[in-house]
């Protein structure tokens, strides 16, 4: 078991565990708004988010910092907070694959929007007379 200061991670499960449930309840949340773009609810979402893992630190501060959380460490965590980690990682993980295929469409729109727009200033010259200049037209 990893110790860290006098606390080991066992005596924070109770502690630790109701932030990190949380957090698997923002996540789960987030992968909605991304799934109907909800961009605003999204944005609210991790903002709560950042005020958790304020929580989370100061929890993990009275144990004496974050180790543990590595690849390798992590088979030192007790199992249910190995098991809560683990899932942690993989939903922000597909949240962030969500969110990148998201901007990939919305990136591809973009483009298709701005070859439109250039398609239609083409037009616009080819069907606009050049106007005639001052001289020509005081004759």
């Amino acid at each position: 078991m990893i110790r860290m200061r006098n606390l080991s991670l066992q005596s924070l499960l109770p502690a630790l565990l109701p932030l990190l449930r949380a957090w698997q309840s923002l996540s789960e949340s987030e992968r909605t708004a991304i799934t109907s773009s909800e961009w605003k609810a999204l944005k609210e979402l991790q903002s709560e988010k950042t005020r958790l893992q304020v929580q989370i630190d100061g929890v993990l501060e009275q144990a004496g910092g974050h180790q543990g959380w590595t690849a390798p460490g992590l088979s030192l965590l007790p199992p249910e907070l190995r098991e809560q980690v683990t899932l942690l990682k993989r939903l922000e993980q597909e949240n962030q694959a969500l969110l990148e295929q998201k901007l990939s469409v919305v990136r591809s729109g973009m483009v298709q929007v701005n070859a439109s727009v250039r398609h239609l200033r083409l037009v616009h010259q080819a069907y606009t007379q050049p106007s005639a200049g001052r001289w020509q037209s005081y004759s």
